[in-house]
């Protein structure tokens, strides 16, 4: 009897064992911080940096990870913000000027470009943006001793992993610059 008891306790266990799922696990995303020339005069213009973060809650996503992908401007750069939509542009052909009425603004604090998140039971990493796109477009202007210009920046943002890629550039020191041409 009580190797028939051994036995059952032998053949449960095994069969939980190899019935059990091994747990998921979610790769952690790291980019690195980037500084960048806009114009070529050996100054960097804006900054590139990622900030991740987990969280442990209850439910089927309950635990999870993220990365948010920030832009900030620096050394007297200033971004143009839409105050309505934030600061991304969807479309080539839109003019950035040097002066700028309402709801424009431009822009000296950094901001938060993109949220990627993740959970073990949600794969692969999710974008969290007002509109999910190939690319987008940034206005920027900068002011030093010498010069003032405009331009607008052409970036892609990885829909999985959120990193930051700039594809294009262009400046003018003219009042104004047609976005993609």
């Amino acid at each position: 009897m009580k190797s028939l008891q051994k036995i059952f306790i032998i053949v449960c266990s095994t069969v939980l064992l190899l019935g059990c799922e091994k747990e998921r696990e979610i790769e952690l995303i790291r980019h690195d911080t980037q500084e960048i020339d806009l114009n070529g005069d050996l100054i960097n213009d804006i900054k590139i940096y990622y900030s991740g973060y987990t969280w442990d809650g209850f439910g089927p996503d309950g635990t999870g990870m993220g990365v948010e992908g920030y832009i900030m401007p620096i050394n007297n750069t200033e971004l143009l913000q839409n105050n309505d939509i934030g600061h991304f542009f969807d479309r080539g052909l839109d003019t950035i000027r040097y002066t700028i009425n309402t709801p424009y603004s431009w822009d000296a604090q950094p901001f938060l470009a993109v949220d990627v998140r993740t959970s073990v039971n949600q794969k692969p990493w999710t974008i969290f943006a007002a509109f999910v796109k190939d690319y987008y477009y940034l206005g920027f202007k900068k002011i030093n001793t010498t010069e003032k210009f405009i331009g607008w920046i052409k970036l892609t943002i990885d829909k999985y992993n959120g990193q930051i890629v700039l594809k294009d550039v262009r400046t003018s020191s003219q009042d104004f610059l047609i976005i993609g041409l």
